[in-house]
């Protein structure tokens, strides 16, 4: 079994103990589930839940996954500890380990929000401006959430704090929306052209693995002779900044915006088309 498979499994368990305890609780008379279970329960829920949310939907940054799994774990940890060391660990400790774990959850909400759109690849000048504005505020404002769990005299410079952290959150969310809908629409193919070539042309390449010459076609999925791999070449005609397809374009300037195109993106029929791409 795969890490994946074993981490996914893992974190589906939890969360399936988390809801039988917490039907348990329903069901049962009041005190047959100790407050610490449900406490602990809880917790371990909600992180898990999370950290499930997470490995799907930010999967292009492995290093900085794992990072993130590792932070919040140890936050899951300290609460935990917290819940069950109510009366042995002084009121002083308790709260700092309390102050500690509520940062790391803000630190890992800003890994978070950067794997999600640190892999964005956005053609429009706007949009990589929205991005990076994106990709800056979402950790200012992380920093200073954290900032103020950790720093108690942050109270002699609340109006500024504030006033900063009002802003970056605003700035963060906005930017955050607008790069997700540059995204969208980029995505799709402009009067209605997929950009992808449809009918596969011959494609032979080594294989990454065990280096033998694998040959299939364009834009289908195919496997290596010596040890299966499965590959999968895409063929796609450029476009311009704008997103206009260049395909069979007659020119060197865009239709669309009028950019001038680029000499390697302009159309052009090569000699012995049709022979295997290398």
């Amino acid at each position: 079994m795969s890490a994946k498979k074993l981490l996914l499994f893992v974190l589906l368990g939890l969360i399936g103990l988390a809801v039988v305890t917490g039907i348990a609780a329903v069901l049962f008379p009041d005190g047959w589930v100790p407050e610490e279970i449900l406490a602990t329960i809880a917790v371990i829920g909600v992180y898990t839940l999370g950290s499930l949310v997470t490995v799907t939907a930010a999967r292009a940054m492995p290093r900085l996954l794992v990072v993130c799994l590792v932070t919040a774990a140890a936050g899951c940890a300290g609460f935990i500890s917290v819940i069950w060391l109510e009366g042995v660990i002084s009121w002083r400790a308790s709260d700092w380990m309390v102050r500690i774990c509520g940062a790391s959850v803000f630190v890992c909400l800003a890994m978070v929000h950067r794997m999600v759109l640190g892999p964005m690849r956005l053609r429009a000048g706007f949009g990589r401006v929205v991005l990076r504005t994106a990709l800056i505020s979402g950790p200012i404002v992380a920093g200073l959430i954290a900032m103020m769990m950790l720093w108690e005299n942050w109270y002699d410079y609340d109006e500024l704090i504030v006033r900063v952290l009002g802003v970056s959150a605003i700035v963060a969310a906005g930017s955050s929306v607008a790069t997700g809908v540059v995204w969208f629409f980029e995505r799709r193919p402009e009067h209605d052209e997929p950009g992808l070539i449809g009918e596969g042309v011959p494609v032979e390449l080594a294989c990454p693995r065990c280096g033998s010459m694998i040959r299939g076609r364009s834009n289908r999925e195919c496997r290596c002779e010596g040890c299966r791999l499965k590959v999968r070449v895409e063929v796609e005609e450029p476009r311009c900044a704008c997103g206009y397809l260049l395909y069979q374009l007659v020119g060197d300037v865009c239709p669309e915006c009028g950019r001038a195109v680029a000499a390697e993106d302009r159309w052009a029929v090569p000699e012995g088309a049709g022979g295997a791409l290398a």
